[in-house]
């Protein structure tokens, strides 16, 4: 085994014991951990599981040495300030969006961090993702220039040929602010599968279903996704967007059902992903986190999982999971 799957497979392995609260023993491991501690905290923030890492070596800094120990609260605090910084970021826009009547949904990132692992140091995040009504788009661009927020790029149609194409081919735009030491990006969503998926779902689809809640964060009151429709939001996002490229889909898939696998109706899931046409999404997301975590699938759907094109999907994926640079998956 090459050091980077040996430094991957220690990151699985402690992703493992971390989901069912068992301390590391490095005596298991054949690997020097303290040698390639920075190596792999690194190999961790390609995979975004830097906070699995930093949370179970903070229980346990006596293994690590001198130098770990301070790369690791270093590294701890920048995240939590980071992660910090962008939730003001969002409790911001979501007061501005209020005020100008703007119909958002906010998911993912700092959203999920409070909502699935219960603080901000719980999972990392760089955008803010945000649903809106495409015919909003123009209030918005308004709402957040209010804000210091702009277009990263700028859009001209010459005609309505080439606005329909735009949007065909898109289902995001992206917003950076404009004030002082702030480095934040919104991906801003007017449908949440990329076009490739065929699956125009908006905005108002998910009010109407009933998918959505108001999350109460230090006094504010912010529209996301419930937790029972999380399973297909990973679906659409972690499986059909990025197909599945990061070990961190697999941490909010085997949070998700550690913490509520009994709370969430899984026959409704399934129901609900043969309608989207995204049910073989959802099953090779179920294989993958079990090969890889050993979360087992809800009952449910474990059947559905045990088919042998699904299972050699996974086993493709997996591959590519391992060789992920950080680049293209």
């Amino acid at each position: 085994m090459n050091e980077k799957r040996a430094e991957l497979q220690f990151l699985i392995d402690c992703s493992i014991l971390y989901l069912r609260s068992k301390p590391i023993d490095l005596a298991e491991f054949n690997l020097d951990i303290n040698t390639k501690f920075q190596e792999i905290y690194q190999l961790a923030r390609v995979h975004s599981i830097e906070p699995m890492i930093l949370n179970i070596f903070t229980k346990q800094l006596n293994i690590l040495s001198e130098k770990n120990q301070l790369f690791l609260k270093h590294q701890y605090q920048n995240l939590l300030y980071r992660n910090l910084s962008k939730m003001k970021e969002i409790l911001k826009i979501n007061d501005q969006f209020s005020e100008d009547s703007i119909n958002s949904i906010f998911y993912k990132g700092g959203i999920l961090s409070e909502q699935l692992y219960g603080n901000l140091g719980g999972r990392s995040f760089n955008d803010i993702d945000i649903l809106v009504d495409k015919q909003q788009l123009a209030d918005v661009k308004k709402s957040l220039s209010k804000i210091q927020y702009t277009l990263k790029e700028k859009f001209k149609f010459n005609s309505k040929k080439e606005e329909d194409i735009f949007f065909q081919k898109r289902n995001e735009i992206e917003y950076y602010n404009i004030r002082n030491n702030l480095n934040t990006t919104i991906d801003l969503h007017w449908t949440l599968s990329s076009p490739l998926m065929a699956l125009d779902i908006n905005t108002n689809h998910f009010y109407d279903e009933g998918f959505i809640q108001d999350y109460n964060i230090n006094e504010a009151t912010i529209k996301t996704f419930k937790v029972e429709f999380l399973p297909i939001l990973f679906t659409i996002h972690h499986g059909g967007n990025d197909l599945w490229n990061k070990l961190k889909h697999f941490h909010d898939w085997a949070t998700l059902i550690v913490k509520h696998e009994k709370s969430i109706d899984w026959k409704s899931i399934h129901t609900l992903a043969q309608k989207y046409d995204i049910e073989n999404i959802l099953y090779v997301s179920l294989v993958m986190l079990e090969k890889l975590l050993k979360i087992p699938s809800p009952p449910d759907l474990y059947i559905y999982t045990k088919n042998k094109k699904i299972q050699r999907i996974a086993e493709r994926r997996i591959s590519k999971l391992i060789h992920y640079d950080g680049g293209k998956p």
